[in-house]
């Protein structure tokens, strides 16, 4: 997942990580900031499912952050 906002703060990045890091043995998660203002996240998993319920709570975060808002279902099926 691809992040690039002026909003973005090292403090951010750290919550982020905070929130992903060491919660299961189940995925790893790295993130990394941009040269620009935004970051990345990369997670490895077996599962889908795992990946996308990662990306899910990144999303929520940096929404809530941000904008003050709700989550809201990325996947199109």
């Amino acid at each position: 997942m691809i992040v690039v906002g002026e909003q973005t703060s090292s403090e951010l990045v750290n919550r982020l990580y905070d929130a992903m890091d060491g919660k299961s043995d189940e995925y790893k998660v790295g993130i990394s900031e941009l040269p620009v203002p935004g970051f990345t996240i990369r997670v490895f998993a077996n599962s889908t499912q795992v990946i996308e319920r990662i990306f899910t709570e990144c999303h929520d975060i940096v929404k809530r952050e941000w904008y003050q808002s709700g989550s809201c279902f990325l996947r199109k099926y």
